[in-house]
């Protein structure tokens, strides 16, 4: 019997392994121990060998059957070791199947598509959706492949394709789904060029909605930092007949605007002290100027005696990063309409309206002003009607005439100027579904999509009107490009050697 039971267990082990080339076992038993070695053509004869030896083992003993162990005898003499090789056989290949379902989403707390697609590994959406603007969205990205085109990885909805965006590259943005209305996110990491074309050769994510729903559903989410806060409210109401049913599910999003003074580590500038680099630059309020004298170096200020080297260790001023938004006042959103019906035992049709609007306000920096010429008392008579009435020459050369000056246009107020950026898309998409019979249907789908996206800029400064102001023409260099220049007073020029001294007229400023 003992016999029986061994030769059991030592063919499931060698059909486990049916592809190794041997398998060695070890029975450590109280009077020998005994190796077999056994090849994998061979598994038939296991049974017919552990028989032969139950027969070797009655003759031995006159026929009789030898008595089984007592359980109090020692349990190492029961050790049975199993050992074989570790080759493995050809792993399955493609990539697995990932889905992300609505009890994961639930656990993340996800306010939209983009978070929700983080968690996965494989997947990027190029930074933060809180930083998104309507230059280019940040459409899911696989494998980020270096060197393909800007989008490599397709995006669908309910298996279709989604309208583009955005006023520089045409990418497609998911969040225009509200996240009540998605039941579920397939994600396949792995090329499917050969099943959808080259704008797959990344993967492919597919964003399934609920095919129905009956009641009604609202959450809600809120975030904050400091100076920063962000909500979240989203719901889902429908309802179910016989034959079909309908359901609309919406979304609204805020968050508020980050400022870079308000994060260490975006507007410290100069980071060499936490082992970084320095990232300011010589556009500072009073101008940095170069005199003929000077060369490539600069004074950092009209009260410099000595000129500093132009180069990025020598760097003193940060204006942009104290002034400027890190990310921008953003506003979405969202609706879904989804319905569905049967008509007979054969016909389904399904209908789908998907709307967005998304605002997002941008607040910029001081305009940066780079190597303009300037000139002053003393220039040539040529230039007499271009002479800045408030030219100061740096201290360190003091007998400059001329000067080409670095700036921050940095303004009363510190309003620089905002940008804001709108994009309205509409997408419809259905199906109809004819049964021929329990094995064979014909489905009928189509698709159209709207996406509009542009961008305004308020209260910028004119760098044109900054060069006449400063120089009488509109060239940085000064050089002229009509017979006649207005001439430069106090009036309409403007002050850089001492911004906060009141020279400079309110019309200017404006």
């Amino acid at each position: 019997m003992r016999g029986s039971v061994l030769a059991l267990e030592l063919k499931l082990q060698m059909t486990e392994y049916w592809e190794e080339r041997f398998m060695a076992i070890r029975l450590n038993g109280s009077v020998s121990t005994i190796a077999i070695v056994l090849a994998a053509s061979s598994l038939g004869a296991v049974p017919a060998f552990a028989a032969e030896q139950a027969t070797e083992g009655q003759q031995k003993t006159g026929g009789k059957r030898v008595p089984e162990q007592k359980a109090g005898e020692d349990e190492a003499e029961k050790e049975i070791v199993v050992t074989g090789t570790a080759i493995r056989g050809v792993a399955p290949i493609g990539s697995n199947l990932v889905t992300l379902d609505r009890d994961y989403a639930e656990k993340t707390a996800s306010t939209d598509m983009s978070e929700l697609l983080n968690t996965v590994p494989a997947i990027t959406t190029a930074g933060a959706d809180a930083g998104e603007n309507v230059f280019s969205y940040y459409s899911p990205q696989i494998h980020s492949l270096g060197g393909a085109a800007s989008n490599t990885t397709l995006v669908l909805i309910d298996g279709m394709r989604i309208p583009g965006g955005g006023t520089r590259t045409a990418q497609t943005d998911p969040n225009i789904i509200p996240s009540s209305a998605v039941q579920r996110v397939e994600v396949l990491a792995d090329g499917a060029s050969s099943i959808y074309g080259s704008d797959a050769v990344a993967g492919v994510v597919n964003y399934i909605t609920r095919s129905s729903f009956s009641g009604a559903e609202i959450d809600g989410k809120v975030g904050f930092a400091d100076n920063w806060h962000t909500y979240d409210v989203n719901g889902i109401v429908g309802t179910k007949w016989n034959t079909g049913g309908i359901y609309v599910a919406a979304q609204h999003t805020y968050r508020s605007p980050l400022a870079m003074k308000d994060r260490d580590f975006l507007s410290r500038g100069d980071f060499r002290s936490v082992g970084g680099r320095n990232t300011n630059n010589f556009n500072c309020s009073p101008a940095t100027i170069r005199t003929p004298s000077s060369g490539s170096e600069v004074y950092l200020s009209p009260s410099a005696t000595t000129t500093t080297a132009v180069v990025t260790e020598n760097a003193p001023c940060n204006s942009d990063a104290i002034y400027a938004d890190a990310l921008g006042n953003h506003k979405r959103t969202n609706v879904l309409l989804r319905v569905h019906n049967t008509f007979g035992d054969r016909l389904t049709v399904t209908g789908t309206a998907n709307y967005q609007h998304l605002r997002a306000v941008y607040r910029f920096g001081p305009a940066e002003i780079n190597n303009v010429t300037v000139f002053g008392p003393g220039s040539a008579s040529s230039r007499s009607d271009q002479i800045n009435p408030f030219y100061i020459a740096p201290a360190g050369d003091p007998t400059a005439t001329q000067q080409v000056i670095t700036w921050s246009a940095i303004r009363p107020g510190n309003d620089y100027g905002t940008q804001v950026a709108k994009n309205d898309t509409l997408y419809l998409y259905g199906d109809a579904e004819y049964r021929l019979s329990d094995s064979w249907t014909v489905t009928l789908s189509n698709a159209f999509g709207h996406s509009r996206s542009y961008t305004n800029n308020y209260g910028l400064i004119c760098t044109a009107c900054v060069y006449e102001a400063l120089n009488g023409t509109t060239a940085a260099s000064g050089a002229r490009s009509r017979v006649t220049n207005v001439p430069l007073t106090t009036a309409n020029a403007l002050d850089v050697w001492q911004p906060n001294g009141g020279r400079t007229s309110a019309e200017v400023l404006a």
